[in-house]
């Protein structure tokens, strides 16, 4: 991974004074606006972008005393900070969530013997930590403002808030058979500790730093609403089991979720160590986050490490993400706790990196190979044109062969799905199936394999259309270029008539059911040599 530039991020004297750009542990692009939050504060500071295309220094700090939309409850005059550890912007709310964590009394230079070792001992915990604040936003001089209340579809909304008054999370938590042990220790001896948190619709989803279990990151998934008894609190809505949570498990490589970040039906997740040391910081994706239904063991093909983030021995910690740009060139802006002398500059600025996102999910165009198979398939015309960087379909001809032949799965993918040379010999053995095989291409790049079984004349699936093969490259996995093969396979189906898309697969860890499933299959109840059958019902559009 290369910083491929550095964003200038400027506060005013008064943050500069409360350490808010040396402590920075939240961050969200908002169109022209950036918001970060540091953790030594019970403030959210808007910066304005100097070109929204393409930032390169944010400015014209102002700040949002969280005091100021909620009650707090440390006392008005005590500097009891919020550490606010995520930040989110979905709909017309910003969302904030406070850490939660126990903290543990540091020895310090002067401390020795027996005071040391007592103010090892000692654990205290700060209400205003126990945060989870939805702020009402609406565009004040063009551009976004947190304001006191907003009317919005004829509702109207003030600043609501969960754990402040009344039980909060860690009560909620109390019974966990998982977190529950937890709840005594301090955040930076494994105990809980939130740190990011992403929106979708109704549901929030808290990244924990800690606990981390046998190398297992939890990620707490809640639907709040606003209480209508009390409108400026938010009260949790139970799931099918009963629970005011569902709780997602993410293998981490040990390490623990430090900021969550949605994109596109995804979560990227910033993962670092959890407890007070210098480690590795890794970049993953969750695909399919945001559409989960059910609780979820995150891991092989449902999670890719994206980046590897540089760290410094005792500063540069990375703590925030946020996404700038378009989809189709996304890059991430990484904020820092402790930042390095490098970062800050003389105007009180501190230095943000942008970096390049892989990964970033290809658009969907017709197949280019030609017209829709027919029983006795013939060449599709020449592709002519430019390159263009979209997912799209092509015949596989002579000048083509050999790299489409040298595609390759993950290893661990390969009893799943036939090599390319060995789906083309399928074909040419089987010509009563009435194959039709096509290269994926993004670009001018082959990245992936399809073919399938076209209304064969005979069989047991007989004048249906099943998806025989899908594959792609393990260089260009998780970019949503499988869901937009099958989106186009779907196009081409239904123009033929189709009612239905069948396939299979076989049951295994790391197998491509999650795929399926997230894209609408779902078994028929049958088997085929062992591999369970999948329908897609292809209702008129």
């Amino acid at each position: 991974m290369t910083v491929e530039r550095r964003v200038r991020l400027q506060f005013e004297e008064s943050a500069r004074t409360a350490g808010t750009h040396g402590n920075l542990s939240a961050v969200r692009s908002d169109g022209a606006v950036l918001w970060v939050a540091g953790d030594e504060t019970a403030t959210i500071e808007r910066l304005v972008a100097d070109a929204p295309e393409e930032p390169h220094r944010y400015a014209q700090q102002t700040g949002v005393r969280l005091a100021d939309h909620v009650e707090l409850p440390a006392p008005e005059d005590d500097e009891d900070e919020a550490d606010i550890e995520g930040l989110a912007r979905h709909g017309c709310f910003l969302w904030a969530v406070g850490s939660h964590s126990l903290r543990r009394k540091q020895i310090k230079a002067r401390h020795s013997g027996g005071k040391a070792l007592r103010r090892l001992a000692a654990v205290t915990g700060q209400p205003n930590r126990q945060l989870l604040v939805r702020l009402p936003v609406a565009v004040v001089d063009g551009l976004p403002t947190v304001v006191r209340e907003l009317e919005e579809d004829g509702i109207r909304h003030r600043a609501a808030s969960f754990g402040l008054h009344g039980a909060d999370l860690r009560d909620v938590l109390a019974d966990d058979e998982h977190l529950g042990p937890f709840l005594p220790l301090p955040g930076k001896d494994n105990g809980l500790d939130v740190e990011g948190i992403a929106v979708a619709g109704p549901r929030v989803y808290l990244g924990l730093r800690g606990p981390v279990l046998r190398g297992w990151a939890v990620v707490l998934e809640l639907h709040p609403e606003v209480d209508p008894a009390a409108p400026e609190r938010l009260h949790l809505t139970a799931f099918d089991d009963g629970r005011p949570y569902r709780k997602h498990v993410l293998r981490l490589r040990g390490l623990g979720v430090r900021d969550l970040c949605p994109h596109g039906d995804d979560l990227l997740v910033l993962a670092g160590p959890t407890m007070d040391l210098d480690g590795p910081v890794h970049v993953f994706r969750w695909h399919g986050a945001l559409q989960a239904d059910t609780p979820q063991v995150v891991r092989g093909d449902l999670l890719t490490r994206e980046l590897d983030l540089p760290y410094g021995e005792g500063h540069d910690h990375a703590e925030g993400i946020g996404v700038l740009g378009p989809d189709d060139g996304p890059r991430l802006l990484v904020v820092h706790d402790s930042p390095s002398p490098d970062r800050l500059t003389d105007d009180g600025s501190v230095l943000a990196d942008v970096v390049r996102l892989p990964g970033a999910p290809c658009r969907s165009v017709p197949d280019r190979g030609g017209v829709l198979p027919q029983r006795q398939p013939t060449a599709g015309p020449e592709v002519g044109g430019t390159a263009s960087p979209d997912v799209h379909l092509r015949e596989i001809t002579d000048e083509d062969r050999e790299a489409v032949r040298a595609l390759r799965v993950r290893g661990r993918q390969k009893r799943f799905v036939a090599s390319v040379s060995c789906s083309l010999r399928d074909a040419a053995e089987t010509p009563q199936a009435n194959p039709w095989s096509r290269a994926v291409y993004c670009g001018d790049e082959p990245v992936g394999f399809v073919m399938l079984s076209w209304k064969p004349r005979k069989g047991r699936y007989r004048g249906r259309h099943f998806l025989w093969r899908l594959l792609i490259d393990k260089r260009y996995q998780g970019r949503g270029i499988g869901r937009a093969v099958l989106t186009q396979i779907v196009d081409l189906v239904r123009a033929d008539g189709g009612t239905e898309l069948l396939t299979s697969y076989e049951p295994g860890e790391g197998g491509p059911w999650p795929f399926y499933q997230r894209f609408g299959f779902r078994p028929t109840g049958e088997t085929d040599d062992g591999e369970i059958v999948l329908r897609l019902p292809l209702p008129a559009s």
